[in-house]
């Protein structure tokens, strides 16, 4: 059993706001209906606490606006939760700056040219001179503090200014987030979305920003779901803020559903490292930026491998030479202990496949390859037993019809001397040996881990779960297999 992986939570707090500002993701108005109250999520948090949960942000919206927000930080502080919140300022007062002081509040402000003319005409009259006045205040007052810029068409050229200007203060850092044609940026995308010349030059703009403060610039590509969750104003779960803002069908469930902290963790501990993000990330110390790549989500559920008929045929390009090995092998792991989804025993049974339900009416389902003993009872763990529908020449003879765990091959789950389960990729397999001979084996692996990523949370957990069942009953005489692990699953 894994111990719960530490994540933060994103809390977009309210869609209601006190601004209009015109490349808000969310469109937010001046109210909201049907959001939760403050006192649901503080339930949740609390309860999360348990659960790893670490780190809390506040977004929107505004998060000020929100009727008891100030009140729940000290509460969250005092359990040990590390406070963000991200806001346009504009509803900041002497006692919540008291507040976020006495409880190590990372403020996060939204800014979008040290020009006032033009940061008005985008987030409304008198938002820059404030704006300017708190950010001075704050890291003088020892509070952290990070501005947030939307780089877009009109502020392109004079992105350098902020480095200028707010470069030496202390305890601040700049993030600078490419505009995306969502919400009010829609309407305003003519004006302010980037130009095909702007978005060629921006990595070279970014590179010449960075390069000017430090030696040194990091890169990240690498998927965001994983360390954190993301919970909308109506306590919907996503896995972060990109799937809610792609579709409500990528919620993994709501706060108040039974398991859900299960639910939660059992998503987190999926590695996601294989299959990219849309945005990728440029940073050094107290500098960052975000530059939208052109590639879909691959954990949008509109994109996911939903269905056992939609994995095995993409099991069936993953795979699609691996028949040619198959006719010269002679090991026999692909032989015997071929377990089978309850989902698949009617169209298995259809097929002419044989079936046989080992440990009573609940237990795993298996193909029928098991010899007798003398009373006619099955010898479960019989070395190497041999697949019935394996023909001469090395092939299934039912090949489009067999169980998923076949499809698969040589690609398994597997538990290692501790217990820990992990989706392997069989060594002993030709195919894979050939691959390692190649030098072209990490590009497998890579894609491998890309697909099982893909696989909806819901499949994957099931095909999990009669694994589990199969290998309580299935020992392999000859102990573990050789296998290159690719993702641990999380029990």
């Amino acid at each position: 059993m894994k111990s719960n992986k530490p994540f933060g939570i994103y809390f977009e707090t309210t869609h209601s706001c006190n601004l209009n500002c015109k490349t808000c993701l969310v469109a937010a108005r001046p109210s909201s209906d049907n959001e939760m109250k403050i006192d649901e999520f503080m339930n949740f948090a609390k309860k999360a606490k348990d659960f790893g949960a670490e780190t809390v942000f506040f977004t929107g919206g505004e998060p000020l606006i929100k009727p008891g927000f100030l009140q729940c930080i000290p509460d969250l502080h005092s359990i040990g939760y590390e406070i963000t919140i991200i806001t346009n300022g504009m509803l900041i007062t002497d006692e919540s700056i008291d507040i976020f002081y006495r409880n190590n509040v990372h403020v996060n402000l939204s800014l979008d040219s040290t020009n006032y003319e033009l940061n008005d005409f985008i987030r409304g009259k008198g938002t820059a001179a404030k704006l300017d006045s708190l950010i001075k205040f704050l890291t003088e007052k020892n509070i952290k503090t990070t501005i947030s810029v939307t780089v877009n068409k009109m502020n392109f050229d004079y992105l350098h200014e902020f480095i200028e200007k707010y470069g030496g203060y202390e305890n601040l850092k700049i993030h600078f987030l490419e505009v995306i044609k969502r919400g009010r940026a829609i309407e305003n995308w003519d004006k302010l979305g980037l130009s095909d010349e702007q978005k060629n030059i921006y990595p070279k703009k970014i590179e010449e920003i960075l390069f000017s403060v430090s030696n040194e610039i990091n890169h990240d590509d690498s998927c965001w779901a994983g360390d954190s969750i993301f919970i909308n104003p109506q306590g919907d779960i996503f896995l972060c803020s990109e799937l809610c803002q792609l579709s409500c069908m990528n919620s993994i469930g709501k706060i108040g559903d039974d398991n859900i902290f299960g639910k939660i963790q059992y998503c987190l501990n999926n590695d996601f490292s294989g299959i990219g993000c849309r945005y990728k990330v440029w940073a050094t110390k107290n500098i960052s930026f975000v530059e939208t790549m052109c590639i879909p989500c691959m954990l949008d559920k509109r994109k996911s491998i939903k269905n056992l008929s939609m994995l095995k045929m993409e099991l069936s390009l993953l795979w699609k030479d691996v028949a040619s090995y198959c006719a010269k092998c002679t090991f026999p792991d692909c032989m015997g202990y071929i377990y089978v989804m309850p989902e698949e025993e009617k169209q298995l049974l259809d097929a002419g496949f044989e079936i046989v339900q080992l440990n009573g009416e609940k237990g795993p389902l298996f193909l029928d390859c098991y010899p007798r003993d003398r009373e006619g009872r099955i010898i479960v763990n019989f070395k190497k037993p041999l697949c019935q529908y394996r023909s001469k020449c090395g092939l299934c003879s039912k090949h489009s019809d067999k169980p998923i765990v076949c499809h698969l091959y040589p690609l398994g789950l597997e538990t290692d001397v501790s217990g820990r389960i992990f989706w392997g990729l069989h060594k002993d397999c030709l195919f894979v040996r050939n691959s390692m001979d190649n030098r072209t084996i990490d590009e497998l692996k890579r894609k491998i881990a890309s697909l099982i990523a893909r696989i909806d949370l819901k499949l994957r957990y099931d095909i999990m779960q009669t694994y589990i069942k199969a290998d309580k009953v299935s020992a392999k005489p000859d102990g573990e297999n050789e296998y290159f692990p690719i993702i641990e699953e999380y029990i």
